[in-house]
């Protein structure tokens, strides 16, 4: 078992309009796509934890190599209400959907290492 923290070390959340934070208003949780939602310096673990993590697997000597965390980590577009039959195209930027390049490295990760038999278990929603 690998326990990672998705909360604590996250880079902020991507593609919010500036005058939320100055506001003080609460953050947009579903938007369209945006550069900064893609931009590979961007982690939902923290880039120390990240290294952490790909190590952690590589010393891995388990049959299983579950990465336990709290958010959903599968890309989960959804529909947006105002144009129902368009392909779903906002993205819920507070899990793993707002930060899709740290997802991206850990898989490649998985297989470029052929670490044996990953799984991930959420929480969330």
């Amino acid at each position: 078992f690998q326990l990672v923290d998705d909360r604590q070390y996250r880079s902020g959340r991507p593609c919010q309009p500036p005058e939320l934070l100055a506001e003080h208003r609460d953050y947009l949780p579903k938007l369209p796509d945006c550069p900064e939602r893609r931009d590979p310096a961007r982690s939902i673990l923290g880039m120390p934890q990240e290294r952490w993590l790909r190590g952690a697997f590589e010393a891995s000597r388990a049959t299983w190599n579950l990465l336990a965390q709290q958010t959903l980590m599968a890309d989960c577009p959804r529909l947006d209400p105002a144009r129902p039959d368009a392909t779903p195209s906002l993205y819920t930027l507070d899990n793993w959907g707002g930060y899709p390049a740290t997802r991206e490295r850990i898989l490649r990760h998985w297989r470029d290492a052929k670490i044996a038999n990953p799984l991930v278990l959420s929480g969330d929603i």
